[in-house]
């Protein structure tokens, strides 16, 4: 015997569909601690990409998609000299982004997060040192590699650590995403306004107020704004570090990091193992 969807009490409309109400969307849940972390690291990659931009001469150690384009240009006009460092990138920043994906995946793990974090520490570490010596290495020089293989390495295993904020899946080394899944869920968010509010009173519109915030187009597009502003932030501070205080200025990022490997150790939910894989 068949069962039709509209003969189901619990059956909801959505889109013009019936639809069980395990199947409707949820409420965006914020998350403020894990949030926080995502800040936080959207931070250093924005310190550490503009510290490798002005240090390299135009290499992007974690927007691999500014490398890609270069890569492209360069190529195209003949450039291969030029070009040659930007494909390099690729393989490198994937190879840390394999290493970190390989151990957030391994059973009986306890805070893999923690020691990825102590790992991308060490390896920002390693380039200060190398870029003590000099600020501007010559392209293609061994000092240069010491300098932006690092980096890379650093910023593909930031990749691993973190994917999703709640509901939101989020990047913190790149901010294309970022600034396109803000412009959408704004317009989703004036949408729900307008609809809303539409030939309502003043009390309406209060009342529309009050429950803005607990929209998940408005939590999903603020995260993302907060994202992509920090990413920004720490760019900017990165390049004026570099300037004023030279390698230096790449111990905030790795503070940041290593503080972040302590609160990791201890998480509010709990320990945090990873499940042995089942066979």
């Amino acid at each position: 015997m068949t069962v039709s969807p509209s003969s189901l009490p619990s059956a909801t409309l959505l889109n013009g569909r019936r639809v069980a109400p395990t199947t409707l969307p949820k409420p965006a849940v914020r998350a403020p601690g894990i949030e926080l972390r995502s800040w936080v690291l959207a931070v250093v990659a924005g310190w550490v990409d503009a510290t490798g931009f002005v240090a390299l001469g135009g290499l992007f150690v974690a927007n691999m998609s500014g490398n890609m384009v270069a890569l492209g240009a360069h190529f195209g006009q003949g450039q291969w000299h030029l070009g040659w460092s930007h494909l390099v990138a690729l393989p490198v920043f994937a190879f840390g982004i394999f290493l970190g994906s390989l151990w957030m995946l391994r059973p009986g793990v306890r805070r893999p997060k923690r020691w990825i974090f102590v790992m991308e520490a060490a390896l920002l570490v390693a380039m200060a040192v190398v870029l003590s010596t000099n600020l501007a290495p010559a392209r293609d020089s061994l000092r240069f590699w010491m300098t932006a293989v690092p980096a890379f390495l650093a910023m593909g295993l930031q990749n691993a650590t973190m994917r999703r904020v709640g509901a939101l899946t989020v990047h913190t080394t790149f901010m294309t995403g970022m600034l396109s899944l803000c412009a959408v869920q704004a317009a989703q968010t004036w949408t729900w306004w307008r609809l809303r509010t539409r030939g309502r009173g003043a009390l309406r519109r209060q009342r529309a107020w009050r429950v803005l915030g607990r929209q998940s187009c408005a939590v999903q597009g603020i995260q993302a704004a907060g994202l992509w502003l920090v990413y920004t932030t720490g760019a900017l501070t990165g390049s004026v570090g570099l300037l004023r205080v030279g390698s230096i200025s790449l111990a905030v990022p790795v503070v940041a990091l290593l503080g972040l490997a302590v609160a990791s150790a201890s998480p509010p939910g709990g320990p945090e193992t990873n499940a042995p894989a089942r066979r």
